[in-house]
């Protein structure tokens, strides 16, 4: 759930196989929702802190500055 909460598509979590099975047979017969959804997820690449590698990059060597001051 946490990669689908970044990506700001909850709609798309699911707690159990059933669940999980129906949205996937939905988006198999839906071809418009499959289309919304990679449109979406072309929008949060472009803008969203899910693909944004340099921040990433940052807050971890920050952490990792942290950890070593600690030693």
């Amino acid at each position: 759930g946490a990669l689908l909460t970044a990506a700001q598509l909850p709609e798309l979590i699911t707690y159990n196989l059933h669940d999980y099975e129906e949205k996937a047979v939905a988006l198999a017969t839906h071809p418009a929702e499959c289309q919304r959804l990679r449109s979406h997820l072309a929008e949060v690449r472009n803008s969203g802190v899910l693909f944004d590698t340099s921040r990433f990059a940052r807050n971890l060597e920050a952490q990792f500055q942290t950890l070593v001051g600690q030693l």
